[in-house]
């Protein structure tokens, strides 16, 4: 259905790269639950250990393997596979197109900084509210300032750290789309209202959702930290990397219960 006075749906888009390519638009359909894997490292291991198969959209071959769909078949379920690239535009035009395509149900899985000390590199947290501090969700919802996850979705995720016996924090985070303007200032600020990690997709990712009145969650795993007020980056240490390889368990615990 054309909303008011929008000129382009992702619909649109899509019927149009169909026609361009001279396929039916058939071949763009998506599967249900989608995962969004916001860094090259966290695709690739779900790729791996899930078996997922490349199913490229022609009109994406130019940036490949960039927005490129890869479906795994779990034991319930197919899933798509997606790295939307950076920042809250990015992720809500894939997730837009990914709609049009088929997909209701979205696990965003990325990296995220901690702002609250005992909150350490490796941890996983699981947002249950997001301040939004990015662009994006301003053009869904005029004048948004938090955005939620579905509460069905947070709780399979919370579920299946449980059930893996992995360590969780779940709680606000701030989602912003200026790393680079990040102040001791505005980290307090957050802080004080009750943030314990930032990233950049979050808000827009909960906001879109709950526009299309679709699902999401996310679940991210703390890269950094600026619980000290100045940065502190651990992104090649060991203890990332044994929590990222946590991350193909979750996914296909937490799919089970959806």
């Amino acid at each position: 259905m054309r909303r008011k006075g929008i000129i382009i749906e992702p619909a649109d888009f899509v019927r149009y790269v169909a026609t361009f390519h001279n396929v039916d638009v058939s071949e763009f359909k998506l599967p249900q639950v989608g995962v969004l894997a916001f860094n090259p490292r966290i695709l690739e291991l779900l790729i791996s250990e899930l078996k997922a198969i490349h199913k490229p959209w022609l009109y994406r071959a130019e940036i490949k393997p960039l927005c490129n769909p890869f479906i795994a078949s779990l034991e319930v379920m197919e899933v798509v596979l997606m790295l939307p690239g950076w920042g809250a535009p990015r992720a809500a035009s894939v997730m837009e197109e990914m709609i049009a395509c088929g997909t209701r149900e979205f696990i965003a899985l990325g990296y995220c900084g901690s702002l609250v000390e005992g909150i350490n590199v490796g941890d996983v947290i699981i947002p249950t509210s997001a301040f939004v501090d990015e662009g994006t969700s301003k053009h869904y919802v005029a004048g948004v300032r938090t955005s939620a996850p579905d509460e069905t979705m947070v709780k399979s995720l919370v579920s299946a750290c449980e059930k893996l016996g992995l360590k969780y924090y779940i709680g606000s985070i701030w989602s912003t789309d200026a790393p680079y303007m990040e102040t001791k200032r505005r980290v307090l600020r957050y802080r004080r209202q009750g943030a314990i990690a930032v990233d950049m997709e979050t808000s827009a990712i909960f906001t879109l959702a709950t526009y299309r009145k679709i699902k999401a969650a996310a679940l991210h795993i703390v890269s950094d930290s600026l619980s000290k007020l100045k940065w502190e980056p651990t992104m090649r240490s060991a203890a990332l990397n044994e929590a990222l390889k946590m991350l193909p368990g979750i996914v296909r615990e937490a799919i089970k219960s959806l």
